[in-house]
C-alpha cells in the first residue's frame, strides 16, 4: 500500500488545456499565463511559464497560436534550448 503525503501548496486546475498533435508538448492556460510542459522521455517536465491571458489557443505542430482580449499571438518553442519566443501577430 503506498502512503502519500502533503507537500507543497496545491496545484490549481487551469481553465484550458491545448495539446499539439504528437502529444508532446502541452500548454496549460491559467487566469495571467501559460505553463509549457514538454515530454522527455517516458515523463512530462515543466519547460517554461508565459506571462500572458490567453482567451482561446490552437496547436499547429510545435507552434501555439493564441488570442487574448486585445491580440493575437504565437509561441514558438525552440527545444534545443529553453527558450519560448512570444510574436504578436495583430493588436487591436
Amino acid at each position: 500500500m503506498a502512503v502519500y503525503i502533503k507537500v507543497g501548496r496545491p496545484i490549481v486546475e487551469p481553465r484550458e488545456v491545448y495539446w499539439n498533435l504528437s502529444h508532446e508538448i502541452c500548454a496549460a492556460v491559467y487566469n495571467d499565463f501559460i505553463v509549457i510542459i514538454k515530454r522527455q522521455e517516458d515523463t512530462f517536465v515543466f519547460f517554461k511559464t508565459v506571462m500572458i491571458s490567453v482567451t482561446h489557443g490552437y496547436f499547429m505542430e510545435e507552434l501555439f497560436f493564441y488570442v487574448t482580449e486585445d491580440s493575437v499571438g504565437v509561441l514558438i518553442s525552440e527545444f534545443e534550448e529553453e527558450e519560448v519566443l512570444d510574436i504578436p501577430l495583430a493588436e487591436n
